[in-house]
């Protein structure tokens, strides 16, 4: 998934926000690379089109530097950067025959065809990876689920807001962060915000899972949701040393498959996860719908096997492996667990050598 930007101040001290409008008129904001992660933001290139890296300093060849991007805006608009506001990056051809009220609907359509481009222009806060948003059915507070804080090509999130995104530690493989809107008012320009739960072990200071993904609220008002673990790193052994250390691409490999976790959102238990259902073996668990009785839960298995393929059907390989992971207990005291791990999956007929099939399960309470 592209990169995006949350309307969040990150120059505020305070867990306060400020929403930046979007509209054409917003003013333009100098980027801030330097307070992300991988140090670059993504910016509408107004010089050949479409988007472009940019840095502080040290552009890599293809990248454009702070001060080049600027110079662009003022080439662009023919007037000092400190007058532009966003609808000036939009030109306006010549020959259009639009009338005055068809060019502003062009023109907005322009901005959020490229929002995130156009966000950190004036001053979203850049992020990593937001994979669902949703809203709280009692109290309309806005649950945002961030499967990565780290960044990549795609994105580069700011630092005063996923501080976990430097690293080494394993709750940068995501988090939930919530919004609250000023008096609860859909088009209240501020908000308070913080960081719901992280991804990570609980010695870490994390929930015990990692790459939150899909979200839905049952009607009491309890989170659930799903986790998108990269299929490579599926009960990967870890020695915490190199490509196994916290932080590094193959630790998830401690939280097993993809699972559903249940979190409450208020009462003792706010903010705990607790693992509803483990995914079968190599799969992504996505879309989790409840009922409007909230008695059933519908969600998608797909692609079971995704790593191995049919689990015993070449009699040359083995069917499963035992492999050692050492994990942290809630003290950060260091322990070896074996597993033992099937390789492949029979989802859902669970006889060995039948083709694993993707499907929509549908978990329903008991009377």
């Amino acid at each position: 998934m592209m990169s995006c930007c949350l309307m969040v101040s990150a120059t505020t001290s305070s867990r306060r926000g400020a929403t930046a409008s979007g509209q054409p008129t917003t003013p333009l904001r100098r980027p801030e690379p330097e307070h992300c992660g991988l140090g670059f933001v993504w910016l509408p290139d107004l010089d050949t089109g479409g988007q472009v890296v940019v840095r502080a300093a040290d552009a890599k060849p293809g990248e454009i530097s702070v001060d080049h991007w600027v110079a662009s805006v003022e080439r662009f608009t023919g007037k000092p950067f400190a007058q532009c506001v966003l609808g000036d990056l939009v030109s306006r051809p010549e020959d259009t025959r639009l009338d005055d009220a068809s060019w502003k609907r062009h023109q907005q359509a322009v901005l959020l065809l490229d929002a995130y481009a156009y966000a950190n222009a004036i001053g979203g806060t850049p992020t990593s990876r937001p994979e669902d948003i949703e809203v709280h059915p009692l109290d309309a507070s806005v649950y945002i689920a961030f499967t990565d804080s780290t960044g990549n090509d795609d994105g580069s999130p700011d630092v005063r807001i996923f501080p976990d995104s430097k690293g080494e530690n394993s709750r940068q493989y995501g988090a939930i962060y919530r919004i609250e809107e000023h008096e609860r008012d859909p088009a209240a320009t501020r908000f308070t915000w913080g960081k719901f739960v992280s991804a990570g072990e609980a010695a870490d200071g994390g929930g015990g899972f990692a790459c939150c993904d899909n979200l839905v609220f049952d009607p009491a008002g309890n989170l659930w949701m799903v986790t998108d673990i990269t299929t490579t790193a599926h009960n990967f052994p870890v020695n915490r040393e190199d490509k196994t250390a916290p932080g590094a691409p193959r630790f998830p490999g401690v939280f097993g498959n993809n699972a559903l976790f249940c979190i409450p959102t208020r009462g003792a238990n706010a903010g705990v996860p607790f693992c509803f259902a483990i995914g079968p073996m190599e799969c992504e668990l996505t879309g989790p719908t409840f009922t409007d009785d909230g008695r059933s839960l519908l969600l998608s298995v797909q692609y079971p096997g995704d790593l191995h393929g049919t689990r015993g059907r070449n009699p040359r390989h083995a069917a499963e492996v035992v492999r050692t992971m050492k994990l942290a207990a809630r003290d950060g005291t260091l322990f070896e667990q074996k597993r033992t791990v099937p390789l492949g999956s029979n989802f859902p007929s669970k006889r060995l050598g039948d083709t694993p099939k993707p499907c929509v399960a549908c978990i329903t309470r008991r009377p």
